[in-house]
């Protein structure tokens, strides 16, 4: 039994489901700025790491719940709004 918990408690930490790490959410945090700014200058599709387009309004959507800064994330469902 110990160790299908050390199994999942690991499982759990690799995956950020339970215990988000820092740079997972400081990573998102920065990714979500950049697409902010995009955005705002009407760059509604990138392309990431040279693969398809990618929805800025769709990956913000994406990164919305990983986002901790209470006014970035306040910026980010305004700007939203307001370009939907």
């Amino acid at each position: 039994m110990t160790g299908a918990f050390e199994n999942f408690m690991a499982s759990t930490v690799e995956f950020g489901l339970v215990f988000p790490s820092a740079d997972k959410i400081e990573s998102a945090e920065a990714e979500a700025r950049i697409m902010l700014v995009w955005l705002k200058k009407n760059k509604y599709w990138v392309s990431l790491s040279g693969k398809e387009e990618t929805s800025t309004r769709g990956r913000l959507l994406e990164l919305l719940p990983k986002i901790e800064d209470a006014p970035l994330r306040e910026e980010i469902e305004e700007t939203l709004k307001e370009k939907s």
